[in-house]
């Protein structure tokens, strides 16, 4: 069962506010569109935006020197560049989960998962 961030009274219904306060600080939601946008335009820039400032580096300084070094090196096949294109690919899914995740979390609990 749900509580409401405020008083602490189950709740009986959940949340669905865009923000959610708890004491003083208010935590705004992360728009999944956004995120997965964010990570198509530049690798890790969703998981950035979302708060995963880990996740979201590993993400550009793979994929963005694996795609270049490809590109420049083994570009007469087309096998290699599959890789960087399946690494980009389940970037800009993983930046659209970690964004829903984001949400449930701040709405179930009312703070930030991470």
């Amino acid at each position: 069962m749900n509580v409401c961030p405020n008083c602490g009274n189950p709740l009986k219904v959940v949340p669905t506010r865009k923000e959610i306060s708890t004491s003083s600080v208010t935590f705004g939601t992360k728009n999944s569109g956004l995120g997965a946008v964010l990570s198509l335009l530049i690798p890790g820039l969703g998981q950035i935006y979302a708060g995963r400032i880990g996740r979201g580096l590993i993400f550009l300084f793979l994929v963005v020197p694996m795609t270049v070094i490809i590109g420049l090196f083994l570009w007469f096949l087309f096998l290699p560049l599959f890789l960087p294109l399946a690494f980009w690919i389940w970037n800009i899914y993983d930046a659209y989960n970690i964004c829903n995740q984001y949400n449930r979390s701040l709405l179930a609990t009312g703070s930030p998962p991470w």
